[in-house]
């Protein structure tokens, strides 16, 4: 009965090409998957690289608080990234008290398609923005309108601030 099993070899290209599909499918998910946040963690930087600048921006405003810088980070980021509401988006925003930097973290969690054959139903993506820092000029004046003392090397010359040279 097993001789005639062994000699019988009609169906074992049928399970060859079984097994190769699966392994074939699982492979073109996973790139998809992959594909899909190497896009997201692009997305996230332009954003992030957008708000963190439009609140640099905003720094060399005299008028400006550190609310809202903060509020206007946020409100950049958020619109950059133009995301549904399926994979939410954390941003936390930091302005200097002095108000010369702002950074942002932004976290992004993404929902993987592939992802649950292997138990990783998503994947979260965080990103720290290096902060932007206004000129030394501008620091500077910020220095001069709180009322703070000037660094060594600044000296006040006919309302603007300048270093020695």
């Amino acid at each position: 009965m097993f001789s005639a099993f062994r000699r019988d070899s009609g169906g074992t290209v049928t399970v060859i090409v079984a097994l190769a599909a699966t392994t074939l499918i699982g492979l073109v998910g996973g790139a998809m998957d992959y594909a899909r946040l190497v896009s997201a963690q692009g997305r996230i930087q332009q954003a992030a690289d957008t708000g963190v600048m439009a609140g640099g921006n905003a720094l060399k405003l005299a008028v400006s608080n550190t609310a809202s810088i903060a509020g206007l980070t946020t409100q950049t980021i958020q619109a950059e990234i133009k995301d549904s509401g399926k994979n939410p988006v954390t941003i936390q925003v930091d302005v200097a008290s002095d108000k010369t930097s702002v950074t942002a973290t932004v976290e992004q969690t993404i929902q993987l398609t592939f992802g649950p054959f292997v138990s990783a139903r998503w994947r979260r993506l965080r990103l720290y923005r290096p902060r932007y820092r206004t000129s030394p000029r501008i620091r500077r004046d910020a220095r001069h309108r709180e009322g703070r003392r000037l660094l060594p090397g600044e000296h006040r010359s006919a309302g603007s601030f300048r270093s020695r040279p």
